[in-house]
C-alpha cells in the first residue's frame, strides 16, 4: 500500500473502532488530553483539525 492508502485505511479503521482502541492508537489520555507541546507537535505534523466544506451539488443550485 502507498502512503495515501495507509492514511485512508487508518482513518476508516479509527471511524469504526471502539473509543478505547482509538484513544490507545492515538496515544491520548481522555482525562488529561494532550500536553501543549504534544498538541503543537501534532499540529505541525498533521495540520489543523478542520472540517472541509462540501461543495453544493449543481442540481441543488437550480
Amino acid at each position: 500500500m502507498n502512503e495515501e492508502s495507509n492514511k485512508t485505511a487508518s482513518k476508516s479503521d479509527l471511524e469504526k473502532a471502539d473509543l478505547k482502541q482509538v484513544l490507545t492508537k492515538l496515544d491520548v489520555d481522555p482525562k488529561t488530553g494532550l500536553s501543549s507541546q504534544e498538541a503543537k507537535t501534532r499540529l505541525t505534523k498533521y495540520g489543523p483539525n478542520a472540517i472541509t466544506a462540501k461543495t453544493e451539488p449543481m442540481w441543488l443550485k437550480f
